[in-house]
């Protein structure tokens, strides 16, 4: 494994695993809908729940990243895709970076 010390922005989407945003938000979405038909249209709180979601949603996937990188769980035996930091495309430098800035943008949604 070679590690990168160059940040590309390429690897930080892999992480991130965007595929995984539609099942997180499809309870959201639900949620939003039922309170729309009780308490009437609010878009702004609505948008927030949506953005909020979608960062936790990040976060946890770039913290599964970091936490099977750093416990030895996507070494080589490893099936399946492999990941930025499996690939050397992130260090860990790299993701705790990430993964701090996704916790602020949680805090602030």
């Amino acid at each position: 494994m070679v590690q990168n010390s160059t940040f590309n922005i390429r690897n930080l989407i892999r992480s991130m695993r965007l595929r995984t945003l539609p099942l997180s938000l499809a309870g959201v979405v639900c949620g939003g809908l039922l309170a729309q038909g009780e308490h009437g249209d609010n878009g702004w709180a609505f948008a927030l729940v949506l953005l909020t979601a979608c960062a936790l949603q990040v976060l946890s996937n770039l913290s599964n990243e970091m936490g099977d990188h750093l416990s030895g769980v996507d070494g080589e035996g490893r099936e399946g895709p492999n990941y930025s930091m499996t690939d050397g495309g992130l260090t860990v430098r790299q993701m705790w970076r990430a993964i701090n800035g996704t916790v602020v943008a949680c805090c602030v949604s």
